[in-house]
């Protein structure tokens, strides 16, 4: 069952990704660091309600934050969709130990059904083009390939994804 995270679940979130960064980190893929996704980012979310996990008793299995914050960077991407609202997913993560059992497609099958419910004409999101799981991820869950945009902490670009839900 997904559910909204509360401020309690913040050191279990947290360690969630930086489980996360280890496991990426020994593939040698650099896609976030000690650092981000921070106790700040985590809070901030928690406090606007955007925030959801997969998890009981106080484990955080995964976790992904929902909300229609687009960074500058898509702005220099031509969508397939460029009318209604835009559903973006953030931080998306799923404990190393966890892999493998379904929560990630859960979560993205949630945001899916929150965007319909909800009037949103798609989703967007970006991968780390050096971390092929997830672009594998995205684009077996039916989200195109749009274009890249390029952070100034990573190494590598990100491919943006658009999924339409109207």
């Amino acid at each position: 069952m997904i559910k909204k995270a509360t401020s309690s679940l913040i050191p279990a979130i947290k360690a969630v990704f930086r489980a996360c960064v280890a496991h990426m980190e020994s593939q040698g893929i650099r896609q976030w660091h000690e650092d981000y996704p921070a106790i700040e980012n985590i809070r901030q979310d928690i406090e606007r309600g955007e925030l959801y996990y997969v998890g009981e008793g106080g484990e955080v299995w995964a976790t992904m934050t929902l909300n229609e914050e687009q960074d500058p960077q898509y702005q220099d991407i031509v969508w397939n969709c460029n009318d209604g609202k835009i559903l973006v997913v953030h931080r998306l993560a799923s404990h190393p130990e966890k892999q493998g059992n379904g929560f990630a497609r859960q979560l993205m099958s949630f945001a899916e059904e929150y965007a319909y419910a909800n009037d949103y004409a798609a989703i967007r999101l970006d991968a780390y083009e050096a971390n092929s799981r997830s672009q594998h991820f995205y684009t077996k869950m039916g989200y195109a390939k749009t274009g890249y945009v390029k952070f100034d902490y990573q190494e590598f670009r990100c491919t943006a994804f658009e999924k339409i839900i109207l």
